[in-house]
């Protein structure tokens, strides 16, 4: 029986002194797997630092290119009303150009037909100060209303052929 135990106490001892180097390879596993996810960890956090400054820098960037795209959108819109309202302005004036223009041709067809245009009312006559911005003389001062050498010029009445 001593010899059993002996034989069960060494075979225990040789168990033990198994564990411990497994348990000293075993610690150095975890102190290289420590020191592994030590450094897994560092570049981790160094590699979230770098993504979220590139972020930073993007969302500035961003930032200031939708201010300038919205600045340059409001000049366009400002611009655009600003050409509108000019366009609208200069179809106006042409149109009443174009009004004057065929009242003159009307007016022309009259005298050439009539070769005066006494008969024709005042208020169908359209000084040349609405067209050109100088004013123009329709008077009948002295004189009969007759086209000389340009539109309105006054020709006495003595000199004046009916």
């Amino acid at each position: 029986e001593t010899a059993l135990r002996g034989k069960s106490i060494e075979k225990l001892r040789q168990e033990v002194a198994m564990a411990i180097q497994r348990s000293e390879e075993v610690e150095s596993l975890k102190a290289l797997q420590a020191t592994q996810f030590g450094k897994l960890a560092t570049e981790l956090k160094a590699a979230k630092r770098d993504r979220q400054a590139a972020d930073q820098d993007l969302d500035e960037r961003l930032r200031a290119e939708v201010s300038t795209r919205t600045q340059q959108c409001e000049k366009i819109v400002d611009d655009l009303a600003n050409h509108k309202a000019v366009a609208e302005a200069n179809l106006a004036l042409d149109r009443e150009k174009m009004d004057y223009l065929s009242q003159n041709v009307q007016l022309a067809g009259e005298l050439l037909t009539t070769g005066s245009y006494d008969h024709i009312g005042q208020e169908m006559l359209v000084s040349s100060t609405s067209m050109l911005g100088t004013p123009s003389t329709t008077a009948t001062q002295g004189g009969s209303r007759r086209f000389g050498a340009s539109y309105g010029t006054l020709i006495p009445t003595a000199t004046a052929t009916h």
